[in-house]
């Protein structure tokens, strides 16, 4: 499975297509373009980390093992953004055909990043997370820190 991203929102979406094969990315990516008016090049990259401050305007392509096209296909992210001026706004990026597999991913995610991990706090995060798809860290270690995952449309 392949998909098309960008370190750029477009549309409210970082990862903006998902094919199943190389060649329906490029033409995926050619008619986006096309209705655009952009004139960009589409390189191969792996798709874990897009920094949110990025002027990169380019586009990638990742091919995602071990994730079949067609089931459901779900999105984690993590969004780690610095308060007070602080120039840090980094996105993290995991897809699989289980929900129950990047809820893991949240737990690893929350339990590095928040200052409050008893279990009471880790099943409070995965409630949240599984019922309404967000949750906001409260106590982050560093910086302030949201999970999300959502169905790929």
């Amino acid at each position: 499975m392949f998909v098309l991203w960008s370190e750029q929102e477009y549309d409210d979406k970082y990862i903006l297509f998902i094919k199943e094969t190389l060649d329906e990315i490029k033409d995926a990516f050619s008619d986006f373009c096309q209705q655009r008016n952009i004139n960009a090049q589409l390189t191969e990259e792996s798709l874990e980390r897009i920094d949110g401050y990025s002027k990169d305007r380019d586009f990638y392509y990742s091919n995602i093992e071990n994730v079949d096209i067609n089931k459901k296909i779900y999105i984690f992210k993590f969004h780690e953004e610095g308060e007070g001026g602080s120039y840090h706004n980094e996105y993290y990026f995991e897809l699989s055909n289980s929900k129950e597999e990047l809820l893991e991913t949240a737990g690893e995610f929350f339990v590095n990043e928040s200052s409050e991990t008893a279990d009471e706090d880790i099943e409070e995060m995965l409630d949240n997370l599984s019922k309404y798809g967000q949750y906001q860290i409260p106590h982050g270690e560093t910086y302030c820190c949201s999970l999300e995952i959502f169905e790929f449309v």
